[in-house]
């Protein structure tokens, strides 16, 4: 191996930062955020709203947000539910994989 061979070997790859253009992903990313700002104001019916909202368009973040919201309002069966089973169609914790 030459010596030029062994310095590109060597010198790190330089990534380009890429923002996420604006679009759903994103979207719902800000929905999720907004359940959890609405969650620290005390609006613990509007946090879950929007997270039952974010799961149901795919947020894969908003279950687990939503099961440690309920959990933390003492909710314990409805959280674990919602870990085990996910959401029933009318937003409550399933209660089986039917």
């Amino acid at each position: 191996m030459n010596a030029d061979e062994t310095r590109r070997k060597r010198r790190p790859r330089q990534v380009a930062k890429v923002d996420l253009p604006a679009g759903p992903a994103r979207e719902l990313r800000d929905v999720v955020h907004l359940a959890l700002l609405r969650e620290q104001a005390g609006d613990r019916a509007g946090a879950e709203a929007l997270a039952i909202q974010a799961a149901d368009h795919g947020d894969t973040r908003a279950l687990p947000e939503l099961a440690r919201m309920r959990e933390a309002a003492g909710d314990r069966a409805s959280a674990e539910a919602l870990r085990r089973f996910g959401l029933a169609d009318d937003g409550s914790s399933a209660s089986s994989l039917d």
